[in-house]
């Protein structure tokens, strides 16, 4: 038998997967649209996140936890073709979405 979270899981990968795909596709789109399009489909709830601002705390309110952030890594290696280091995984990075845009414009400038 499957339970509602086993299909929730499902669906938000199948979610994941096909952002991910489009967003890959999508070659004359910045960056940076690139991560806000990819954050708010994944991360934002419609509803309750739609004044969510590009400096609110994406860790302290909970948005993204520690599989968000794998998911965002990765979205972000696949997708913007940069390797993300070990040293490059503090919480700074990745606590707002204007530190995540930084940290990839960093990364493309070396």
């Amino acid at each position: 038998m499957v339970s509602s979270s086993d299909t929730a899981l499902t669906i938000n990968t199948l979610n994941y997967n096909l952002i991910k795909n489009e967003l890959n596709r999508s070659s004359e789109m910045s960056y940076e649209s690139k991560i806000k399009k990819f954050m708010q489909t994944t991360f934002f709830d419609r509803k309750s996140d739609r004044n969510f601002s590009e400096t609110d705390n994406l860790i302290e309110t909970g948005i993204i936890d520690s599989l968000g952030i794998f998911k965002l890594v990765t979205f972000i290696e696949e997708t913007l073709d940069l390797k993300v280091e070990s040293d490059d995984l503090v919480a700074e990075n990745f606590e707002t979405i204007e530190a995540i845009v930084a940290f990839v414009n960093n990364k493309q400038n070396t």
